[in-house]
């Protein structure tokens, strides 16, 4: 009884989270709090998903081959859901503002030594 009750309740749980949502990586507003601006540096490249953070760029803005791949962190409140085989991210109203598998210009900067990531805190435009 007690394994068909635990079944039943995952079947219910498993409902609740929309089935197209994706795990977003996203900061914490720290900059906005602080008064200070966004980076004055981009990222321009293919960007992709990202099985953990959700998005991550090819930054060929770096210059040469062999673009650094890393992942994207997003706004606050920014969310992400898949749209067929890509992920769409969306600003804290619900607009689109990229698509995975497209290529973009991000405006922002790295963050991070060792594990870079790349802060998106401006403009976003097509490539």
């Amino acid at each position: 009884m007690r394994v068909r009750s635990a079944f039943i309740l995952a079947l219910v749980l498993a409902g609740c989270a929309p089935a197209d949502s994706v795990h977003l990586l996203t900061g914490d507003d720290q900059m906005t709090r602080n008064g200070a601006g966004c980076y004055t540096n981009f990222a321009a490249g293919l960007l992709t998903a990202d099985p953990v953070n959700g998005t991550r760029i090819a930054d060929e803005s770096t210059g040469g081959p062999g673009a650094p791949v890393v992942a994207v962190m997003w706004p606050p409140g920014f969310t992400a859901r898949r749209s067929g085989g890509e992920v769409e991210v969306l600003d804290r109203s619900g607009g689109v503002i990229v698509t995975t598998g497209n290529r973009y210009q991000i405006e922002g900067g790295y963050i991070g030594d060792i594990d870079r990531v790349f802060l998106a805190c401006g403009y976003v435009l097509p490539k």
